[in-house]
């Protein structure tokens, strides 16, 4: 996956340098159970640094999907912006630390804790959650052959020049935010990056926006042109 060129200006760290790491996670791995998580969640960003699969297989309504897996901290300095605003986690059981180091090299400091057990303890507790359909790419190119289909194409502008699948819109994830009231989902979305992960990050913001008749198309581009 192709990481953003830059940061956003408001994206610095403090003049003074790094916290320590010990200070970090003394401030920050904190478990948080789900009572105090759905109290919470109108008032925080919820970042889930999952799989993408495990997202989009169940995540919490809201949640914003950065995984560790991929280009992690650049995308969370480009997706999330603010550095100062407060964030509870969803991580893989055991990479929680991780998860708040990596955010704190990149400015991300405000980390309240992580959802003791996961998204397995919400859904025990019988908190609703969402699902976000993902369809494999050789599926994908015979619908492609038997229909027009609504297509959204998050690769930056090159890749999208370079080679593309006709009729799809390109709006580059960098830009998803900004124009998401360009994107027409009375018909169902499909929605392809190059390798998945990005076209995951999409998904989220635009299921968080109440943008909800959405398609994952997983293994991206790379995966979806070996079939066209």
């Amino acid at each position: 996956e192709e990481p953003p060129k830059y940061f956003p200006s408001n994206v610095h760290l403090n003049k003074e340098g790094y916290l320590e790491p010990h200070l970090i996670l003394n401030n920050s791995l904190k478990p948080l159970n789900v009572k105090y998580v759905d109290k919470m969640k109108s008032y925080v960003t919820l970042l889930d640094v999952r799989n993408e699969d495990d997202f989009a297989e169940s995540h919490i309504p809201g949640s914003i999907f950065i995984g560790l897996e991929g280009r992690f901290a650049p995308w969370v300095g480009e997706i999330l912006e603010d550095i100062n605003q407060p964030i509870i986690l969803i991580a893989p059981d055991g990479r929680e630390e991780e998860a708040i180091l990596r955010l704190s090299r990149v400015g991300f400091d405000n980390i309240k804790g992580y959802l003791s057990g996961g998204i397995n303890s919400w859904i025990k507790a019988n908190k609703n959650f969402e699902s976000i359909e993902n369809i494999d790419p050789e599926y994908f190119a015979s619908l492609i052959l038997k229909d027009n289909l609504n297509i959204l194409d998050v690769r930056s502008q090159s890749e999208n020049n370079f080679s593309s699948i006709r009729e799809s819109l390109n709006i580059p994830l960098i830009d998803l935010k900004d124009k998401i009231q360009s994107i027409n989902d009375n018909d169902k979305l499909y929605i392809h990056c190059k390798g998945g992960y990005r076209s995951m990050i999409a998904c989220s913001i635009l299921q968080s926006k109440s943008i909800t008749n959405i398609v994952n198309i997983k293994g991206g581009f790379d995966k979806i042109s070996a079939f066209l």
